[in-house]
C-alpha cells in the first residue's frame, strides 16, 4: 500500500485449517508483515505438492506401476473437519508432517519434490523457500522427466 503500509486481513485464521502454517496455528505470525503471508503460503503449497506427488506414477519393475491412494494432508492424524486445536497439536506441538513414501526415491522428479516440500513446510517461516526459488527448481527439474503420469 501507499506509505509502505500493507493491507492485511482483520484475522489471519481464515481458510482451510488443514493447510494452515504452524505460525498461524500458534498465533506467532507477524500479521503486519506481508512477507509472512507469502511464507505461510509456501507451507500450504508444500502440502499440495505432497498430494500431487502421491498420485505421480513410478515404475515398480516388470512393467508394474504404482502410486499412493489419493489422500489429504494429515488424513491419518486428524478428523475430516479438524479444529484449530487438532491442527495445532499435530503441526505445532508434535511437529508432524506428512510422510514421504519410500518409492519416491525411484524418481528423480519425486526426489526433488521431496526436497522442496521439506524446505517449504519447515517450522521456521524464514527457512522456507520462496515461490521464485521453487519455480526455478521445478523448471530445472522438468528437464529430468518430461513425461510424468498423474492418476
Amino acid at each position: 500500500g501507499e506509505k509502505g503500509v500493507d493491507c492485511v486481513p482483520n484475522t489471519i485464521k481464515q481458510g482451510t485449517r488443514r493447510y494452515m502454517a504452524p505460525e498461524i496455528l500458534d498465533d506467532s505470525m507477524k500479521e503486519q508483515w506481508f512477507e509472512a503471508y507469502k511464507q505461510a503460503d509456501m507451507y500450504s503449497f508444500a502440502l499440495i505438492l505432497w498430494e500431487i506427488g502421491r498420485r505421480c506414477v513410478t515404475e515398480s519393475g516388470s512393467e508394474k506401476f504404482e502410486c499412493e491412494d489419493s489422500e489429504i494432508p494429515y488424513f491419518d492424524r486428524v478428523p475430516a473437519d479438524p479444529t484449530f486445536e487438532d491442527m495445532k497439536r499435530v503441526v505445532v506441538i508434535e511437529e508432524y508432517r506428512p510422510e514421504i513414501p519410500v518409492r519416491w526415491n525411484k524418481s528423480r522428479l519425486l526426489r526433488e519434490l521431496s526436497k522442496i516440500m521439506l524446505e517449504c513446510w519447515h517450522r521456521s517461516p524464514q527457512v522456507r523457500l520462496t515461490s521464485l526459488r521453487v519455480k526455478k527448481t521445478l523448471t530445472e527439474t522438468s528437464e529430468f522427466e518430461t513425461c510424468v503420469q498423474i492418476v
